[in-house]
């Protein structure tokens, strides 16, 4: 009987979160997303594909990605609209801030609308250059590195960044200051000076490898016993 009425109690709970997103439930009905786009990015995948005379095998290619990232704003203009206005804009930005963006990810942003999210944020725009932006490390990063290449700025979890490299550069990075105009990876050194400060703090549980796209969590016990050779 207990069971039941636990039973009656969970199902009353769930029925309830069910109306509070009752509102969202109605609205998801008119947002696209990418599936339901999948014929218009096969359209621009295969133009981009035709632009470089590159094959699927080449698009499924990481390294033929990192090889093709768009830099300028004349290879970028062969993919996307872009007037001579907004060209003399981009060039104005790129002498300050490094950009660069693979052609899958220019493959998904809308060439028909300024205002896409993804090309938002993958292709440089004039406010940029204003005071506000300009901060090259808003975050205080400088100041939670303990050693090594870590961010450490929560009690259990922390990062190493282990690259500057990246697919693509978000305009909202806000690591832009390690960028820099040439791709480099951090030290076999500073890589195995991070691993032993987390071994010598056993209530770190949490390491996040990042800088670029080399993202991946690691959920792990204990790093007490990881090998630094």
């Amino acid at each position: 009987m207990e069971k039941e009425k636990k039973r009656q109690i969970s199902l009353q709970r769930a029925d309830e979160l069910k109306g509070r997103i009752e509102d969202f439930l109605e609205a998801r009905k008119s947002i696209s997303t990418g599936i339901s786009k999948e014929d218009v990015l096969k359209e621009r995948k295969n133009r981009i594909l035709h632009i470089y005379s590159a094959t699927e095998e080449d698009w499924n290619d990481y390294k033929w990605q990192l090889k093709n990232r768009i830099t300028d704003v004349e290879s970028l203009s062969r993919i996307l609209p872009v007037s001579e206005k907004e060209k003399q804009l981009i060039q104005e930005v790129g002498e300050k801030f490094r950009w660069a963006v693979s052609p899958y990810y220019l493959s998904l942003a809308d060439p028909d609308d300024s205002f896409d999210p993804i090309r938002l944020m993958s292709v440089p725009n004039y406010k940029e250059l204003e005071d506000s932006c300009t901060d090259l490390d808003p975050m205080a990063e400088e100041y939670t590195n303990p050693a090594g290449c870590i961010t450490r700025r929560y009690p259990d979890r922390l990062i190493i960044n282990v690259t500057n490299e990246c697919a693509m550069y978000c305009r909202h990075c806000q690591r832009r200051r390690n960028i820099g105009e040439q791709d480099v990876h951090n030290s076999r050194d500073k890589i195995l000076e991070s691993i032993q400060y987390i071994r010598e703090n056993e209530e770190i549980r949490d390491v996040l490898i990042t800088g670029g796209e080399m993202r991946s969590l690691c959920q792990i016990s204990s790093w007490n016993g990881l090998s630094a050779s």
